[in-house]
């Protein structure tokens, strides 16, 4: 496919994730509100430690999805339909041995974390077990789906996985109202459901893909050559893949244990803010991952070195013109969300400091995919994995002395950042990337442009009240201002170009 049309099958499906995302957010935010109030801080907090024990796995679960969607594209690329069918047939058949594995080691192991290290009160114990159960049955699913998920990604069928996102948009909802309605135990009754709802939309996938996508129906087949290579990859990237697990859900197990459910409430909702917020980069270069990969396994490099820096600048971007605002508008933000009752000043400085996490952790995932997409990513995980995990023994020394819980925020962000470094030249030994034009395009394009506006911003919004309508003229300025700098000073000619073009041509359309 020739560059051009790539650029336009990305924009396409940038937009139409740009619609899923939009649509999930507003629900999501709509039903934290909702579960907060129903199940109470405490509770809530409760739910998010228990089920942060099954998300060290459910971490996991994404980073196959990753793992998944690489062996497919790579086929997709190499343009065999045998032999992606091959790569899926035995992707399935793996991903059910891990899964049975996995469930094993979480009913032999849950109970006794739970019962032993976890700090909730003696009466919740029994429903805080339950709700383990149901976490563990929605993990279970949502991993046996993965190479139907990845199969979608990779075929880049973004419509049918925007449709998907709108039925779960509804689930969601009914499983609030379901809360509403229900007699038993709020925090039982949302475990439950949750895990109702991770099984039909499992189930969804899976139907849409045998009926409707060339290679997704599953034959047994084993090769030993390809089997090796599979387990090779998916080991390593699993090594990685706990290191993550060990820092995002680590974190919340050493939060628990210094400091109570109260804090973990405080990072959850952080957690939520980052997760939505996220997305606004997230799902741009989902619709990039597909051609980078395609374009390494058809030998287009140049190609595949530009799509990296530009996809590495642009999700910058789309996350920066979201969070900046909201970083500087914190506190109100969460007093309209939430409720003035429920915030504290915890949740306002751990939602900060995880949204500028986020923006530093932006730049991995172009380069991760670049060197994953060469299959050879030994070096790689042995390195940077290595190196994160410094993240939490020094999180335990820091409170041991005393410090405060935003600390662990503030190590995670310095580590991320010393591991970007390193991700970097590791893609120039192995890969080739140009360190001078990655510097030049991506580095110096975003801090002439993001340093500016933020000094602006600030003391724009300090001139405004923290109320709603306030806050409303606080963030659209921010985002004027961000969008005038990052197009006059983040942009170059070139694009600034396209990007005038395409704004006449929709302007003259509409006359």
């Amino acid at each position: 496919m020739p560059n051009s049309d790539n650029n336009k099958l990305i924009a396409k499906n940038t937009l139409l994730l740009y619609f899923r995302m939009i649509l999930v957010s507003v629900v999501s935010l709509f039903t934290t509100r909702i579960m907060l109030e129903q199940l109470g801080v405490e509770n809530f907090g409760i739910y998010n430690v228990v089920a942060g024990i099954v998300g060290f796995l459910g971490i996991l679960n994404g980073t196959l999805v990753s793992a998944t969607q690489r062996f497919l594209a790579y086929e997709l690329g190499s343009g065999d339909v045998k032999s992606y069918n091959n790569v899926f047939s035995m992707l399935v058949t793996i991903f059910i041995f891990i899964s049975l594995a996995l469930l094993i080691l979480a009913f032999a192991f849950g109970p006794y974390l739970i019962y032993n290290f976890i700090v909730i009160p003696d009466e919740k114990r029994v429903v805080a077990m339950w709700v383990y159960y149901f976490s563990v049955g929605t993990f279970f699913v949502s991993l046996i789906t993965t190479p139907y998920v990845s199969s979608i990604i990779a075929h880049e069928n973004f419509g049918i996985y925007s449709f998907i996102s709108f039925v779960e948009v509804i689930l969601k909802l009914l499983l609030v109202y379901g809360l509403y309605l229900s007699k038993f135990d709020k925090l039982l009754t949302y475990g439950f459901l949750t895990m109702g709802v991770s099984f039909l939309l499992s189930t969804i996938y899976c139907i849409y893909c045998i009926y409707k996508i060339k290679g997704c129906k599953y034959n047994f087949f084993f090769d030993k050559f390809i089997f090796h290579k599979l387990i090779s990859y998916i080991s390593w990237n699993l090594f990685g893949s706990v290191t993550t697990i060990l820092n995002y859900q680590g974190q919340t197990l050493l939060l628990n244990f210094f400091f109570g459910p109260l804090v973990n409430a405080s990072k959850s909702i952080a957690d939520k803010i980052n997760t939505t917020v996220g997305s606004f980069s997230n799902n741009y270069f989902m619709a990039v991952r597909p051609q980078i990969i395609k374009s390494y396994a058809s030998g287009n490099y140049n190609h595949m070195f530009k799509l990296v820096n530009q996809s590495t600048k642009f999700s910058f971007f789309l996350l920066f013109l979201v969070t900046m605002p909201l970083i500087i508008l914190m506190q109100g933000i969460l007093k309209i969300w939430l409720g003035p009752t429920h915030v504290t000043d915890n949740m306002v400085l751990f939602s900060q400091l995880m949204l500028l996490f986020s923006l530093v952790n932006v730049f991995e995932n172009p380069i991760t995919t670049m060197i994953q997409a060469t299959g050879n990513i030994k070096k790689y995980e042995i390195i940077i994995g290595s190196g994160v995990l410094l993240v939490l023994p020094i999180c335990y020394l820091f409170f041991k002395n005393g410090l405060p819980s935003y600390y662990s925020l503030v190590v995670l962000i310095v580590t991320y950042f010393i591991a970007h470094l390193f991700r970097i030249i590791i893609a120039n030994q192995q890969l080739g990337l140009s360190i001078r034009i990655y510097f030049n395009y991506v580095v110096v394009s975003i801090l002439i442009s993001v340093i500016p506006s933020v000094f602006l911003s600030y003391y724009i919004c300090k001139l405004f009240s923290d109320n709603f309508f306030g806050l409303i003229n606080s963030y659209f300025i921010c985002l004027l201002i961000s969008l005038l700098f990052i197009f006059c000073l983040g942009l170059d000619k070139f694009e600034r170009n396209i990007l005038t073009d395409f704004i006449k041509r929709k302007l003259r359309s509409k006359k």
